[in-house]
């Protein structure tokens, strides 16, 4: 595939329809990439995962970047103490980060590229 034209058109988003939502831009713009969540967490919602992995496919069909983020979700706070400031309880040790997060994050096919 040919390297596309420079240019500075990305999409990004949250929530579990974002998946979906980036699918349908990609069918109405030609972005160079896509940020969205992926993490243990919100791949158990079957509609995002779903969602996600046609998202995947049609971004290595195309050459679009797909870039991750929230990798490091472990779950919910659901009523324990907030120590973050996020709305995900984070992993917190090292091993769990690489080997739980990112191993997941980046050893997926088609590969993604993941932010903390």
């Amino acid at each position: 595939m040919a390297p596309k034209k420079p240019s500075s058109f990305a999409v990004t988003g949250h929530g579990t329809q974002i998946a979906a939502t980036h699918f349908r831009s990609l069918e109405r713009f030609d972005f160079d990439s896509v940020l969205l969540p992926y993490s243990y967490i919100v791949m158990q919602n079957s509609y995002y995962a779903d969602a996600f992995e046609r998202l995947a496919t049609v971004c290595q069909e195309r050459n679009v970047a797909m870039l991750t983020i929230k990798s490091i979700a472990r779950s919910p706070w659901w009523g324990r103490e907030r120590t973050r400031t996020t709305w995900y309880e984070p992993f917190s040790e090292q091993d769990e980060i690489r080997n739980l997060a990112y191993r997941r994050a980046l050893g997926r096919s088609p590969r993604s590229h993941s932010l903390p």
